[in-house]
């Protein structure tokens, strides 16, 4: 993901040189902008088992997939001659669940039906290179690089009846890559649609237990496909400017 990120910041700064004399006429929504959205994901990583203490317990190890829905607000800032616009997102998708059964082998008490939930609360600081396609409908590509807190909620039982819970939360780098669409609905208003991939680093389940059967469970990088849908209403006055007709003196 952070490939995708270095291209997608090259190919952005090339395209701002570029730009700088091919579009000086650029007439689209500008100046300061903010605006909510909701967002559904599906999300993919894998989980290992790691322990602290002697003798180590048998882990399963496993991939895993899941869908959930978040929403999402932004700030931001258009340029009035040139087709860029940068703006801070924040993010939060919940529920992301991981399910395993007979999580360990080979300790007593045995854990099983171990479940938990994954929410990720993300900030991130985007830039965008906007495509003229016509004067209602504007594609546009975009990254994004930023800090995300993503927090698990465990919960297992094991064979002697109890019941654990436990919380853990821990912060990463994220990065994203982002292709969308504008729609133009009014003079200072935009619908969007756009498809985001994003790296949310990784996440970990406990640790729990004590001593031999101290224990947690960690993931690779959470990948994640990403729709977004939302609104930015940009402020100040968006008329486009007329030049003054010339005046004709027929006598």
């Amino acid at each position: 993901m952070k490939i995708v990120f270095r291209l997608g910041l090259i190919l952005l700064c090339g395209l701002a040189l570029f730009s700088q004399s091919v579009f000086a006429r650029y007439n689209w929504p500008n100046g300061i902008y903010f605006g909510p959205g909701v967002v559904g994901v599906y999300t993919f990583f894998r989980v290992n088992g790691s322990t602290v203490g002697t003798p180590n317990p048998t882990l399963t190890k496993g991939k895993t997939s899941a869908g959930a829905a978040g929403f999402t607000s932004r700030l931001g800032y258009a340029f009035k001659k040139f087709p860029f616009q940068f703006d801070v997102s924040y993010k939060r998708i919940g529920d992301l669940s991981y399910d395993s059964s007979q999580v360990f082998s080979s300790i007593s008490p045995t854990y099983n039906n171990v479940t938990s939930n994954l929410t990720a609360v993300t900030w991130f600081v985007n830039g965008y290179y906007n495509i003229h396609f016509s004067n209602k409908v504007l594609p546009y590509i975009g990254v994004g690089v930023g800090k995300t807190k993503n927090k698990t909620k465990l919960t297992a039982t094991n064979s002697s009846g109890g019941t654990l819970k436990v919380d853990h939360t821990i912060s990463n780098v994220a990065y994203q890559g982002i292709v969308g669409v504008n729609f133009k609905v009014a003079n200072n208003v935009l619908l969007y649609v756009a498809y985001h991939f994003v790296d949310l680093g990784k996440a970990q389940w406990g640790p729990w237990g004590s001593g031999s059967n101290r224990a947690t469970l960690k993931s690779n990088n959470i990948l994640v496909h990403e729709g977004e849908f939302g609104i930015k209403v940009f402020l100040g006055d968006q008329t486009p400017y007329q030049p003054p007709e010339l005046i004709s003196d027929t006598d």
